[in-house]
């Protein structure tokens, strides 16, 4: 009888890894996607970590403006022909005084210069932060990927071939654009990327800090794509894209030619 017990206590010892190890196979996805979940759950302490990062790309990106700036302090195309001012900023255009019809094999030409010309400007995307942070995120690099792929055109002077987005935009831009703005950019994606795939929540104060971040680089393409555009080799086509033969925005006097 002793023995009979005893090796009934064993069975029942041996029955719950068994069962338990069943029921673990059994409900293997469930349990997987349930850990999936968790892991991706949005907390307050997921939100501190997307700030500290964002924050942490907004002051290298104002530190590389700066840094920059020293060395040779960039000037955006001044619109009306005073005195340079800091690229990204508002001007107003005055336009020419005769134009005629821009040819459509050229509209493309004329877009990405209107685009460049009109700068990096997130007043409409400030307006979101409140509203909408996770959008405000999301449209702020969209607006500087239709930068980008404006500069990339007008530097080739013929349109995309086909879609791209930011970083392989900049990879064009190589040599002509400063490679720590190419680094902050991949940076920036990097934290677009885990909002619009779900994983981040953020909130006004996060999205306020992405879109600063966004802004020197924002200002530095434009600098860059209106002195392009400016230059010897290009002016001549803007100008015949656009209908006109002088345009104040486009006239080549006082640039290098160092950008090309």
């Amino acid at each position: 009888m002793d023995v009979a017990q005893l090796v009934l206590d064993y069975l029942k010892a041996l029955a719950w890894p068994l069962i338990v190890g069943f029921a673990v196979y059994h409900f293997r996805e469930p349990i997987r996607d349930k850990i999936s979940s968790l892991e991706n759950a949005k907390t307050p302490l997921g939100e501190a970590s997307f700030y500290r990062d964002v924050h942490s790309v907004e002051e290298r990106a104002g530190e590389i403006a700066e840094q920059l700036a020293a060395k040779d302090e960039p000037a955006s195309v001044n619109l009306n022909g005073g005195t340079p001012s800091v690229a990204g900023s508002s001007s107003s255009v005055s336009p020419p005084a005769t134009m005629t019809p821009i040819a459509p094999e050229s509209a493309w030409l004329a877009s990405a210069l209107g685009t460049v010309l009109e700068g990096y400007d997130l007043s409409s995307v400030r307006d979101l932060v409140q509203l909408d942070p996770n959008a405000a995120v999301i449209m702020s690099l969209r607006e500087l990927e239709k930068l980008t792929k404006a500069v990339v055109v007008i530097s080739d002077m013929e349109p995309l071939q086909r879609p791209l987005s930011l970083q392989p935009l900049l990879e064009r831009l190589r040599g002509k654009l400063a490679a720590e703005y190419i680094s902050i950019a991949r940076d920036l994606a990097r934290l677009r990327n885990r909002v619009a795939h779900g994983d981040e929540d953020v909130n006004a104060s996060a999205a306020l800090s992405f879109v600063h971040a966004c802004e020197p680089l924002g200002e530095a393409i434009t600098s860059l794509g209106q002195s392009m555009a400016r230059h010897p080799s290009r002016a001549v086509a803007i100008q015949r894209a656009l209908g006109v033969s002088q345009h104040p925005v486009l006239d080549p006097q006082g640039t290098d030619g160092s950008i090309q």
